[in-house]
């Protein structure tokens, strides 16, 4: 049996948190939105409660970030790169998003954008392994 890298297991995790975001966001729309009007066609719109606004633009933001990240960590995981390097690349990419999504989600000014700050320096590590 063939054990997952660490690199894997990042990419693994980003989709789950996905799975959590959309969950979350989708659970809201009955509780505020009701019941009829959340499991129907939604063909008339329905304002937003702040945190299901800032939900929705988590939820796009963690999708832009996998967008990124994802196809870059497998063509690595492909290339057979996976060295210390990479391996604090997807710790640095999963914590800047297990923390970036609270504090946005909290409006806390300034400390989001540092914990997406943390993500994106993941990123240009990967980014520098792959050249």
């Amino acid at each position: 049996m063939k054990l997952i890298s660490s690199e894997m297991w990042c990419v693994a995790a980003l989709s789950l948190i996905l799975l959590a975001l959309t969950a979350v966001q989708g659970v809201q729309v009955p509780l505020v939105q009701g019941l009829k009007w959340g499991l129907g066609s939604r063909d008339d719109p329905r304002e937003e409660t702040v945190l299901q606004g800032r939900f929705s633009r988590t939820v796009n933001n963690h999708v832009e970030a996998m967008l990124i990240f994802v196809p870059l960590m497998l063509l690595a995981i492909h290339q057979g790169i996976s060295n210390d390097m990479t391996r604090l690349s997807a710790q640095l990419v999963i914590g800047g998003r297990l923390a970036f999504i609270p504090l946005y989600l909290a409006g806390v000014f300034a400390l989001r954008s540092l914990a997406f700050g943390v993500s994106l320096v993941g990123v240009a590590i990967l980014v520098v392994q792959l050249l």
